[in-house]
């Protein structure tokens, strides 16, 4: 995705919009019972709003913030059962930023968690 990142009546770039991004998604699903996700999310450079504030590594938060690629691998596990009222019931789990990517998020401030982990169970009625 392309974005116009220049404000019209100051003619200065947004602060925190990356005037590219690209998401991707890779599917495979096995048997109709496991799914398994590859996203990637990358976004290119982006101009930081706080040029007398000092951030991560003593970098100047008004400086521009690098881009980034974020890997996040999701699976999903269709567990077959119909009893009590249920239609299905689902097992999951997602590593986020699989590869640790340490950078400032997309807020301009804070730093992105790094790497995190989720796992759930999911019931359909």
């Amino acid at each position: 995705t392309w974005m116009d990142t220049e404000d019209k009546k100051t003619g200065e770039e947004l602060p925190l919009r990356p005037n590219h991004s690209w998401n991707f998604r890779l599917t495979y699903t096995w048997k109709d019972t496991l799914t398994t996700n590859l996203d990637i999310n990358i976004l290119s450079s982006q101009r930081q709003p706080f040029p007398h504030l000092i951030g991560i590594n003593n970098q100047p938060l008004g400086s521009r913030k690098s881009g980034y690629t974020r890997w996040d691998l999701s699976t999903t596990y269709e567990i077959p059962f119909g009893s009590f009222g249920l239609k299905g019931i689902s097992l999951f789990s997602k590593i986020n930023n699989l590869l640790d990517e340490r950078d400032i998020s997309e807020d301009g401030v804070f730093p992105n968690p790094g790497i995190n982990f989720l796992l759930g169970l999911e019931a359909r009625f």
